[in-house]
């Protein structure tokens, strides 16, 4: 009798349990499906309704609108449209970076879901707030693809490049197609592409650089530090010091001024602040630390290897992004660590 028990006890608390994770998904595609039609719409009251806090909230405004018969048509495909969740281990895509979903990303507080829709092929970040257990989206994967496409769409009237063929100059976009004709009127089709990696190289330093990034150079003590920016978010700073630097003693200092830089500014950490971590650079494994922090609600994470070139000199790699953003930081620092030397005087290259 008391299997008996013991066995419906268990079956009932599975039944409970599985009633309580349906209405959970139900209320997280309810708010998935309302921000999407507030986008739509161009609603921003309801956006901000249904939202998790992001100040960049407006540029979602910046995008088309719809008429009221094509919106009218639209959430109905939207409504019959099943969401994807995404489960751990899975790859998105974010600027065409691929993003391996972790527990981090998803778990029973956070989903991430996309529906195939032609007008919403962003991921959204549903969050399960505390306090409340409101959920909320947090659309930052789709404000970083939004940017990427507006900037775009921006470049197109601004001409950056010109050719000049048989003394004629030409006006182009990137990936812009003209057809032009010789001096014999034969006609030859031109089209300007930009390579995806960019060259850097002064007589301090030389590396490779993603398209979507700037590089900056300044002094430092001690040496120089390269910063490379992108309006993405993810940055990587490549520092070459100066002859005779102590590897250890440099290490050590800079990323210590940064755990500073964050206790400075209230940020808390894991109870093991680094992590041993590995980073192929110029075809060799070098050790480094990683570091998650968290700060004013997001988390960041931190990667730092140092290494000493046969040149004598010391070399370091910075890398910092917030959590959501590591897989396009980790294509951004691949491309600037596979050809990553100082250089020295006298020597050719």
């Amino acid at each position: 009798m008391r299997v008996i028990h013991s066995f419906l006890f268990l079956f009932l608390t599975i039944i409970f349990a599985l009633n309580a994770e349906d209405k959970e998904l139900e209320a997280a595609e309810k708010v998935f499906y309302e921000f999407t039609e507030a986008y739509f719409a161009h609603d921003m009251e309801k956006l901000k309704a249904v939202t998790y806090y992001n100040d960049e909230l407006n540029l979602l405004l910046e995008m088309p609108g719809y008429t009221k018969e094509e919106l009218v048509e639209l959430n109905k495909k939207l409504r019959a449209t099943p969401i994807k969740w995404n489960e751990v281990g899975e790859i998105i895509k974010i600027n065409n970076a691929p993003i391996r979903v972790n527990e981090i990303m998803v778990n029973e507080r956070k989903k991430i879901g996309t529906i195939r829709l032609l007008e919403m092929v962003y991921p959204l970040i549903v969050k399960k707030m505390r306090g409340t257990n409101e959920w909320k989206v947090d659309p930052t994967f789709m404000i970083q693809s939004l940017k990427k496409h507006i900037k775009n769409e921006m470049k197109r009237n601004q001409r950056d490049f010109r050719i000049i063929f048989d003394g004629k100059t030409y006006h182009l976009n990137e990936g812009e197609k003209i057809i032009v004709e010789d001096l014999q009127k034969v006609a030859h089709r031109i089209v300007l592409y930009r390579n995806e990696i960019q060259h850097y190289k002064d007589g301090r330093i030389s590396f490779h650089y993603h398209k979507d990034m700037e590089v900056f150079p300044n002094k430092m003590k001690g040496g120089f530090v390269y910063t490379l920016n992108t309006e993405l978010g993810p940055e990587v700073h490549l520092l070459v010091y100066d002859q005779n630097a102590d590897l250890q003693e440099v290490a050590e200092k800079y990323i210590n001024i940064w755990i500073e830089n964050y206790e400075v500014n209230d940020a808390q950490f894991e109870k093991q602040k680094l992590k041993d971590a590995k980073q192929e650079i110029n075809g060799k494994m070098v050790d480094g630390k990683v570091m998650y922090v968290r700060q004013a609600g997001k988390v960041f994470y931190n990667q730092f290897y140092f290494f000493k070139h046969e040149y004598g000199k010391v070399v370091g790699v910075f890398a910092k992004c917030r959590n959501i953003d590591v897989g396009l930081l980790n294509k951004y620092l691949k491309i600037a660590c596979e050809d990553l030397r100082p250089l020295a005087r006298g020597v050719k290259r």
